[in-house]
């Protein structure tokens, strides 16, 4: 059963409403749309795997962060604003299980989440792209087959062990 990503559910909300951290967000004056959620945490605050699956890829993404991009089957997540090194053991091209450590809190202070459907091709990030699939928007920039990631962290934080964190984890 999936899992959140982090090991708390950070203070400042991901949902809508809540600062400019929620999917959908008006992003510079409104040319654009925010694609993910943003789970604030410390800089090096580990990332969970929240399922299964096989490291796909990871590149440079925003403002000296990275992303790793997971196929969670069916579902693709990226991890957004990452430190450039990943835990020992991720490996592209390789499997990760839930709850594994697969990487920690870039210098932004966050977690940018974002989940696609994996029903189209192509880079996850498409600057031209204005029809979307599963979402209402034609600014967020990305492949067509985003989703909306708040329904999922939200059934995912209340499906997680807390039993299994420790509480320095928690903010």
């Amino acid at each position: 059963m999936p899992r959140f990503p982090l090991n708390f559910i950070p203070k400042l909300g991901f949902q809508k409403g809540s600062g400019r951290r929620w999917f959908g967000a008006s992003r510079d004056h409104g040319e654009r749309m925010h694609a993910g959620c943003d789970l604030i945490a410390r800089t090096g605050t580990p990332i969970y795997a929240v399922a299964g699956g096989f490291a796909f890829y990871k590149k440079k993404f925003y403002q000296g962060t990275y992303e790793l991009v997971v196929i969670h089957p069916p579902l693709i997540v990226r991890y957004g604003e990452i430190d450039r090194e990943l835990p020992a053991g991720v490996v592209m091209g390789e499997t990760v299980r839930e709850g594994q450590h697969i990487a920690n809190v870039g210098c932004l202070g966050m977690l940018h989440f974002e989940m696609y459907k994996n029903t189209a091709s192509g880079e996850l990030t498409n600057l031209y792209n204005k029809k979307f699939d599963y979402v209402e928007g034609s600014k967020f920039k990305r492949r067509r087959d985003l989703l909306d990631p708040t329904p999922f962290l939200e059934r995912w934080a209340a499906w997680t062990d807390w039993s299994q964190t420790n509480a320095e984890d928690w903010q």
